[in-house]
């Protein structure tokens, strides 16, 4: 769980896969909380507790005069590990991923 207040500098936040967002303002109550793309990520209105959506894309999240960028980012595709299974005491294996860049 992430907890960024709003009016802290910087005001981007990145989010890579899905997971709960909860925001908090220290600007107090009297105000909602938006979403301008609920597509990527919803909000709620009273708590600030946002979802993302699981699609990747850019959000800006309002409360009051706050304002936020969140940057939503799909996880990465990760080939399999290749290696055994089990190993003895003793032994070492080096194992291998294809995935470019490593993981």
């Amino acid at each position: 769980m992430i907890s960024p207040h709003t009016s802290i500098s910087p005001t981007t936040l990145n989010q890579c896969g899905p997971g709960i967002i909860t925001f908090s303002s220290t600007l107090g109550s009297g105000f909602t909380w938006h979403s301008s793309a609920p597509t990527y990520a919803t909000i709620d209105i009273a708590t600030g507790i946002c979802m993302p959506t699981g699609i990747a894309g850019t959000t800006i999240i309002t409360y009051g005069t706050d304002t936020l960028i969140l940057n939503l980012y799909d996880l990465p595709t990760v080939a399999s590990v290749i290696g055994p299974t089990t190993l003895c005491v003793g032994q070492s294996f080096t194992y291998t991923c294809s995935t470019p860049g490593g993981v």
